[in-house]
């Protein structure tokens, strides 16, 4: 736990550093950046999308609106700060995408989806996160996937951290009914 509080403070120390270099012009700041946290934010996304391509173009659009963003920075909460964007920008894009899809695409996937066999065989854990709502996805992507804590995650949904640990259990209740409504069983 030292080792990642110390690893977190060095990080943050050199994203405020990057942030201020960045805010004065210089481009090759938000290259380090991207290096640094480009693979968190591209699973957040992945997570709340469902989709890795698409979650690549959102990575590229969150650091670009970092970039455009880097004179208002206050530094300090770099990491949430950046996962904030990543989560708003993929919410964005899933509402947009489901805006295009209209409703005839919708139904259809549904009854597809809902024509698999009911052994469980063909449950995929991505396809019952899908089927929540974006924020329960996000919080249990923030939590299981990049293991943040409560604090956080709190900082990340700008909520504090008891509502944070509320959110995650009744998130976990909620897949584990679509889990259960695919035909998955805790005995398995």
């Amino acid at each position: 736990m030292e080792y990642r509080l110390e690893r977190i403070l060095s990080f943050a120390n050199e994203d405020d550093a990057a942030m201020a270099r960045l805010a004065a012009g210089d481009q090759h700041a938000l290259d380090s950046l991207f290096a640094r946290h480009s693979q968190q934010v591209h699973r957040l996304t992945t997570g709340i999308l469902g989709d890795s391509e698409l979650a690549e173009d959102v990575v590229s659009d969150t650091f670009l609106a970092v970039a455009e963003a880097s004179q208002r920075y206050r530094p300090g909460a770099f990491v949430p700060w950046l996962l904030r964007i990543a989560r708003n920008r993929a919410i964005a894009e899933l509402r947009s995408r489901r805006r295009r899809a209209g409703l005839i695409a919708r139904l259809t996937e549904r009854l597809s989806g809902s024509a698999t066999n009911g052994c469980g065989a063909d449950l995929d854990l991505q396809s019952a996160l899908s089927a929540l709502p974006e924020e329960q996805r996000t919080l249990l992507v923030l939590r299981d996937s990049l293991g943040l804590d409560y604090t956080e995650i709190a900082a990340v949904l700008g909520c504090r951290a008891d509502a944070a640990r509320g959110r995650a259990l009744r998130a976990r209740r909620a897949l584990r009914r679509v889990l259960l409504e695919m035909g998955w069983s805790p005995d398995n």
